[in-house]
This record gives structure tokens, sequence and C-alpha cells, in this order.
């Protein structure tokens, strides 16, 4: 279902259904052995490759590991049941549409109004403010993105810039980092609860570290945005309320339903007996 937070972080139902297709076609690339554009720009942010999949992997699939050995036990393991290419692969695609979602936000950013109908101001600061761009900054910044490659920066553009000491540069690297962390969840020390300090709290953490994430980086901020939405004082116009509860609407019409759906492929795969009650009834009896 992380395709799907695609298009709740973007406010976007096509994105959420785009996710699933990018994700595809990034892993029809990898099969043909072939790196597209967005993947080396991937690697250059920092966001995939083999340089950054081995602490994510264990970060979301059992916490931490601080041994070598186990490190690299957990590398061959994920290698081998290309749990780290269906990864890379979602993160490569959410890097996709977070370029787009950076572009629809910078875009005309100097001419967007507070309008109470139709404004998009408020929320465009808001969300470029998410993402690590400081309000003051967020012109210079939204000038720079639509001067590379109109608003969708490469490989290339980004590294040249770099060289050159650029703070766009970093503030881009930001942005796409928060975007595709808390998109394809990458729980990490910042969102340690205190009692995962504990040894014993530390195991729990460990195996609901995936879950916690998700619920600070897309449940509370999807009622929050709700609740800006509904409150009549929080400065924003009628369409921005509109795409304001436009992740609610996703979660409800779209997550939900995949995830039952999911669930019940699981179980008929895995041929459950639990769940059939007429099995059920003859293993009790």
């Amino acid at each position: 279902t992380e395709p799907i937070i695609i298009g709740m972080r973007t406010q976007s139902v096509s994105r959420a259904l785009g996710g699933y297709l990018s994700t595809l076609k990034e892993i029809t690339h990898r099969v043909a052995g072939h790196s597209s554009a967005t993947n080396e720009l991937a690697e250059i942010l920092g966001i995939a490759g083999d340089v950054t999949h081995g602490t994510l992997m264990s970060q979301r699939f059992g916490g931490q590991l601080d041994s070598k050995v186990a490190q690299t036990i957990a590398t061959e393991f994920f290698r081998k049941t290309f749990l780290h290419d269906f990864t890379d692969s979602t993160r490569v695609a959410a890097v996709h549409h977070g370029q787009g979602f950076i572009r629809s936000l910078v875009k005309k950013l100097d001419t967007a109004t507070h309008n109470k109908l139709w404004g998009t101001k408020a929320s465009r600061e808001f969300f470029l403010g998410e993402l690590g761009i400081p309000r003051d900054k967020q012109a210079s910044f939204s000038a720079w993105v639509m001067g590379k490659n109109d608003g969708m920066p490469d490989a290339f553009s980004l590294t040249l810039d770099q060289a050159e000491g650029d703070e766009n540069v970093r503030l881009y690297r930001t942005a796409m980092t928060r975007f595709v962390d808390q998109t394809i969840m990458r729980p990490n020390a910042s969102m340690r609860p205190r009692w995962a300090a504990h040894p014993v709290g530390a195991i729990f953490y460990s195996i609901t570290s995936f879950i916690y994430a998700f619920h600070k980086n897309q449940v509370k901020r999807t009622a929050k945005m709700a609740f800006d939405a509904l409150n009549p004082k929080s400065g924003y116009s009628v369409y921005e309320r509109g795409k304001l509860l436009t992740p609610l609407a996703i979660a409800l019409g779209l997550m939900v339903p995949a995830q039952y759906a999911l669930t019940y492929l699981r179980d008929a795969i895995w041929d459950d007996p639990a769940k059939d009650p007429k099995k059920k009834k003859e293993m009790d009896e």
C-alpha cells in the first residue's frame, strides 16, 4: 500500500494510482539491468542505492543492527529475497512524484494569492515549510527549481551546483529526503519514543517501528490537515480546504480497502485454516 501514501502525501488521487505504475516501471528497469534517470538522481541525493539500503532495510524490518556481522547477514538476506530492490524501487518512484509535487508548489509561487475562494498561497507555504524550506527562502528556492529543467532538476545539474556551493542544492536534498522518508517509511532516531531506550522497550520498538513511523508521518499529519481544513480560523481558502481533506479521502477510499484486500490475499495464499469456519471447526474437533 505504500504507493498510495504517495497520493496522501501529495494530496493527489492520480499520484496514489501513479505510484504503482512508477514502482512497476522502476522494477522493470532493474530487471532489465538499466538505470533510470530518476534512479541516478535518487543515488546523487543519497535516497536510494547501495550506500543507504543496509541501514534502511534493517530499520524497516526489525530495527537497527549494531554488529557488522549482523549487518552483513541482513544485507545478503535482503538482496536474495529482492526486498532491497523492491524498497529501492518504491523510493525511486517516490522521488519521481516528489519532484512533481515540489514543482507544483514552486511554480508561479510569486503570483499565488490568499483569495478566500481559490487562493493557494497559504497551502504552498505550509507544504514547502513541511519539506524544510524556510519561508524567507521559498522565493529564491522556487526561482532556482524552476530554472532547472523546467522545475525538474536532474543529477547533472545538482552535481554542478553542489560543487559551486549553492545552498539551494542542500535545500532540495532536504526536501526530497523528507518527502521520500515520510512516504516510504524510514524509522529513525528522531522518532524513537523515550520508552524505547529501555532494553525491553527496544525489543518492542524494533518490531513496531514501521507502524510507529506511519502513525507519526501519516496518521497524525492527515488528522491535523483535516482539523485545519474544518477550522474556520486556519486561514485557508475553500480550494485549499478541499486539498487538505484529500489525504483522509484517499486513506478511507483507497488505503483501507487495499489493506483488507491484501489481508484476504495473504490468507488465500497461506490457506490459513483459522480463517475458514469449516476448517476451524474440523480442527477444534
